[in-house]
């Protein structure tokens, strides 16, 4: 196994946070000189779990059998380095959360905030601008009948329920 070099350090992050990250892009024409494009930046998201492990979540390229084509792309990175094979890390910006403050559940749900419109909304914005491709449906109506499916399921298993599964679908 190589050894990162010695000026290759370890990023640590907060753990529970989202960050948006910025790296260099290499430079596709050697004769410039520079290995990087300059003011060009890959962004992604990292999202760090209670343990800090970090996973990139972004928009890239992908080339198979010499087709290229442009995907949404999840890739866990366990040891964060300054430097990547072909990159570098530029910029590790942690999100910080908006707090309702004085807001309780009810008061939010009149004006139709919710973990389920927060996503739905974030889907729909996808969609919207062809980054994703719209689900057979009302989205919203998909995924809550599969998880009624799933509960009436777990339900009906009585003591049973410690070999209980959940959905997994793609749509």
């Amino acid at each position: 196994m190589s050894q990162a070099p010695a000026n290759n350090f370890l990023v640590s992050l907060q753990p529970n946070s989202l960050y948006i990250v910025t790296q260099t892009i290499p430079n596709s024409d050697p004769d410039n000189g520079v290995a990087f494009e300059p003011n060009v930046w890959h962004w992604s998201f990292f999202f760090t779990d209670a343990a800090g492990n970090a996973t990139q979540l972004h928009w890239s390229v992908d080339v198979v059998q010499e087709v290229v084509g442009e995907y949404f792309g999840r890739r866990p990175i366990p040891r964060i380095r300054t430097r990547t094979r072909f990159s570098i890390y530029v910029s590790f910006i942690r999100l910080l959360y908006k707090k309702h403050e004085g807001k309780d559940s009810d008061t939010l749900r009149d004006i139709e905030i919710s973990c389920r419109t927060w996503i739905l909304d974030a889907i729909a914005t996808f969609v919207a601008n062809g980054w994703m491709t719209a689900a057979p449906g009302d989205l919203g109506k998909i995924v809550t009948k599969e998880s009624q499916e799933a509960m009436d399921r777990y339900t009906a298993m009585g003591e049973d329920r410690a070999r209980y599964r959940p959905t997994i679908k793609d749509i």
